[in-house]
C-alpha cells in the first residue's frame, strides 16, 4: 500500500528575537484509521483566462470520491506576475462560494500554494476566480480514499 507524507517547515526571523521554527509532518490516512490514502487523481495543469468563478474540482467528476471521504487537495498558482491572484472557494458557481484565500504568482512560477483537507460532497466543488484575464496556469492535485 502507497504511503504519502506531507511535510512543511516554516523558518522566519519576522519576530526579531525570537525566530519561528515549525517543522510538521503527516502521514495522509483515510477517514477515522491509520489507513493510508491509496489513491490520487495525478497532477494536473490549468489554465484561466477568464475572471468569471469556474470549477477547477467537481466534486461530481472525480471518479473514486464519494461524500465524507477523507481528501487532500494541493493548488498552486504558477503565474511569474505577483499581482495576479486566484481566488479559491469552496462550494459552487450556481451558488455563493465561500472564499477560502488567494494565491498570487510568483517570481520565476513560484506563486503561493495551499494544501487542505476537503470531504467534497454536493455543492462542495473547488472554485478559482482569477484576477484577470491574462492567462494564469493553476496546478492541482486531490489525494483520497
Amino acid at each position: 500500500m502507497a504511503t504519502i507524507t506531507a511535510n512543511i517547515e516554516i523558518n522566519s526571523d519576522i519576530m526579531g528575537s525570537m525566530p519561528v521554527a515549525i517543522s510538521e509532518k503527516a502521514t495522509l490516512t483515510k477517514a477515522g484509521s491509520n489507513t493510508g490514502l491509496a489513491e490520487t487523481t495525478g497532477l494536473a495543469r490549468a489554465k484561466f483566462e477568464t475572471t468569471t468563478a469556474t470549477d477547477l474540482i467537481t466534486y461530481a467528476n472525480v471518479v473514486g470520491i464519494t461524500n465524507g471521504n477523507a481528501c487532500k487537495v494541493y493548488i498552486k498558482n504558477t503565474s511569474s506576475d505577483t499581482s495576479q491572484y486566484v481566488q479559491i472557494s469552496i462550494g459552487n458557481t450556481g451558488g455563493t462560494p465561500i472564499e477560502v484565500g488567494r494565491l498570487y504568482g510568483g517570481a520565476g512560477g513560484n506563486g503561493d500554494w495551499m494544501f487542505f483537507p476537503w470531504i467534497g460532497g454536493t455543492n462542495e466543488d473547488i472554485v478559482v476566480d482569477p484576477s484577470t484575464t491574462d492567462p494564469v496556469v493553476l496546478e492541482y492535485m486531490i489525494f483520497f480514499e
